[in-house]
């Protein structure tokens, strides 16, 4: 009997190490057509690497990992959510304007354009973070792909060393589906 647990506790010990990794796995539900890496996003996050390739202008590099500067235009490219060409979407974009800006410039007011639609602006005349957002009409979706283009009435002159003229802070921009 001690021969048999010399040889056996070994074998045991070694197959429940080998299954603690698959015991201990997540298990996810599959991957849809939004978490594909090679589908553009409907939502982009600044912090994800890949937002980069659906940046059209006016969008400086990614800072502290999460946000980014923008100028005066920018414009991005996503993908419409299902059905929105029959039942429209809603843009939303998550934007900090910092005490630095309004003091230099009092307010700042953001418009929006969905594929050469307008969309009402909103004005910020108060530090934080603001949640933009507006319905878009179906018949500006009429295809997979959508360009929004942003413009702040102004933005913040250089100040050295910094030499971009800075707009608000962007956390994140997509479309949701209503």
């Amino acid at each position: 009997m001690r021969r048999l647990k010399r040889h056996l506790f070994p074998g045991v010990l070694i197959a429940m190490i080998a299954l603690v990794p698959v015991a201990c796995r997540r298990h996810h539900a599959p991957r849809g057509d939004a978490d594909d890496p090679n589908k553009p996003a409907m939502m982009l996050d600044m912090a994800d690497s890949r937002a980069s390739m659906q940046l059209v202008h006016g969008f400086y590099q990614l800072e502290a990992g999460a946000w980014r500067w923008t100028g005066k235009n920018f414009g991005v490219s996503l993908r419409v959510p299902p059905n929105a060409a029959t039942n429209g979407a809603r843009v939303m974009m998550k934007v900090v304007v910092t005490q630095a800006q309004l003091d230099k410039l009092k307010s700042l007011t953001l418009s929006a354009r969905v594929n050469g639609v307008d969309l009402a602006p909103e004005t910020y005349d108060h530090a934080g973070q603001f949640l933009y957002q507006r319905d878009i009409a179906a018949t500006a979706l009429p295809q997979d792909m959508a360009t929004v283009e942003f413009t702040l009435d102004k933005v913040a002159a250089p100040a050295s060393p910094d030499i971009r003229e800075t707009g608000i802070v962007v956390l994140n921009v997509g479309f949701m589906a209503k």
